[in-house]
């Protein structure tokens, strides 16, 4: 199979530290706050160690990324607002806090009548 960036770009990636990972949910363990009441958010904070390697990483670019689609759902009038307006609430939320907000238009409304099939 010839060689992608992609697959090239794989090659480099080094996979996670679970020992440093282990230490980070003993922290976040101790911190004050009921076991695992952040929920995704400690799985997140040590993937970040894990990929940094460090115990106290530092996140100096954050960045939201907000993909919406429109699946004609607003048009059959079940949403009060379009993607674009979700799209905007996002860019608007990451701003107020700081971050980048990228935007992802993931798909587009569609013609959904049925296919006639031809069999």
């Amino acid at each position: 199979m010839p060689m992608t960036p992609l697959r090239s770009a794989h090659r480099t990636i080094d996979a996670l530290d679970e020992d440093l990972m282990r230490q980070a949910q003993t922290r976040l363990d101790q911190l004050t706050k009921p076991l695992g009441s952040l929920g995704r958010l400690e799985m997140l904070a040590k993937q970040i160690v894990g990929v940094t390697r460090r115990l106290r990483p530092v996140v100096s670019e954050k960045v939201i990324i907000t993909m919406a689609g429109d699946h004609g759902v607003v048009a059959r009038a079940a949403g009060e607002r379009t993607h674009s307006a979700v799209f905007s609430q996002r860019a608007s939320y990451g701003r107020d806090v700081g971050l980048r907000a990228v935007q992802v238009d993931a798909v587009r409304a569609l013609d959904s009548s049925p296919v006639e099939s031809s069999a």
